[in-house]
């Protein structure tokens, strides 16, 4: 006989997804004032009347007011008080429910202050005039236990007129910053001379790239970035103005120059080491004949001599400076751990000399090629 084909059942249609559910309401407009009244209503404590009783109370409310256009978010419940506990009786747990009784405080949000007097007689009138249908619409929902209070009545108390808090003070204004993408010109890196610039950096004649006369007066894009040259006095003219590496420069971020990095204070590469010895006020430093070596990538600094850089070392010999602490050379002066490399007058650089002459340290021995203020750089030239 000939074989059947299988019957497979067709697969039912699938059910439409669920409705998306509606939007929320836009924000309340701001109200001029609230009208503050109160009622009681029984079969309630103020534990009892909880989040669900208390959105009935809301939503009954502005049903019997306006319908679906009077917002239930201009009703705001601000107090719930047992009436029993509030006249001195105590709420025996063995009375029936519908025995219970509580005062709800609650405010309705005015579009003018002079709308007290309408909207305290629509209430009266259309939400508690007909106790059922107010008893109804609380049943429907969700406060099932609801019924009149003592005396038989719902009446509403009038407690007047509620003033909107006063509105927030308004932020301070933020202070305009450059539009993004804008140079820094020539007269916000000119300004800088005034402040902000890094230990030992300098603007002003033959200050580097970042006083270059092309710079004026379009200065540098943003983005980029120009170098500012070390003021440490130099015994060699030949490399007086050159930046030390890494030396200080000047970034333009959005139309706004940032200055960053700062002056060492290692000696150049090829410069003789200086000799320090005693300690205190008879501290003394000279010049060795062994010169300092540029450090290679297994010493932690390479590029450079020292590995303090931009704080004095007493002990370090390819450091121009003495320690933070330290007693400068004049047996006076407390060091800070910075010098001015080449300052001769300086008493925390190793290099002082007494201006008596009658210190006993020998003056500066130049290497081949060297630089006082600091050079060799992490370029390796005789200034960085």
């Amino acid at each position: 006989p000939p074989r059947r084909c299988p019957r497979f059942a067709r697969p039912s249609p699938r059910a439409p997804p669920p409705p998306s559910p509606p939007p929320p309401p836009p924000p309340l407009p701001p109200m001029a004032a609230g009208l503050k009244a109160s009622l009681s209503l029984k079969g309630y404590t103020k534990a009892t009347f909880g989040l669900d009783e208390q959105l009935a109370f809301r939503e009954s409310v502005a049903s019997l007011l306006g319908g679906a256009k009077f917002r239930r978010d201009r009703i705001v419940i601000t107090a719930i008080e047992d009436v029993a506990a509030s006249s001195g009786r105590r709420l025996l747990r063995r009375l029936l429910q519908t025995s219970y009784e509580v005062k709800i405080t609650f405010t309705v949000a005015l579009v003018s202050s002079g709308d007290e007097t309408d909207m305290a007689t629509n209430i009266t009138s259309r939400v508690l005039s007909d106790a059922d249908a107010f008893i109804k619409k609380m049943n429907a929902s969700g406060a099932t236990n609801v019924s009149l209070p003592s005396g038989g009545k719902f009446v509403l108390n009038n407690e007047g007129v509620m003033a909107p808090p006063p509105p927030s003070p308004a932020p301070p204004p933020t202070p305009p910053r450059p539009a993004k993408n804008t140079n820094c010109t020539w007269s916000s890196l000119q300004s800088l001379k005034t402040s902000g610039l890094p230990d030992g950096a300098q603007l002003g004649q033959q200050a580097g790239q970042c006083e270059d006369p092309d710079l004026d007066p379009n200065g540098i894009q943003n983005g980029t970035s120009c170098d500012l040259r070390c003021s440490w006095p130099s015994m060699d003219p030949s490399t007086s103005n050159k930046p030390l590496s890494p030396g200080p420069t000047v970034e333009c971020q959005e139309g706004v120059p940032e200055p960053s990095g700062a002056c060492h204070y290692c000696l150049s590469g090829g410069e003789f080491e200086w000799d320090c010895s005693g300690s205190g006020s008879s501290l003394s430093c000279t010049r060795s004949h062994t010169q300092c070596i540029m450090g290679d990538s297994s010493s932690g600094y390479e590029g450079i001599t020292c590995p303090t850089p931009i704080a004095g070392d007493t002990d370090d010999s390819c450091n121009h400076c003495l320690s933070n602490g330290a007693t400068g050379l004049d047996g006076s002066k407390n060091c800070n751990g910075k010098c001015t490399p080449g300052d001769s007058e300086d008493p925390c650089y190793k290099g002082y000399e007494d201006p008596s002459g009658h210190t006993g340290r020998r003056k500066l021995l130049m290497g081949p090629s060297s630089s006082p203020y600091g050079g060799g750089g992490y370029g390796g030239g005789p200034y960085g």
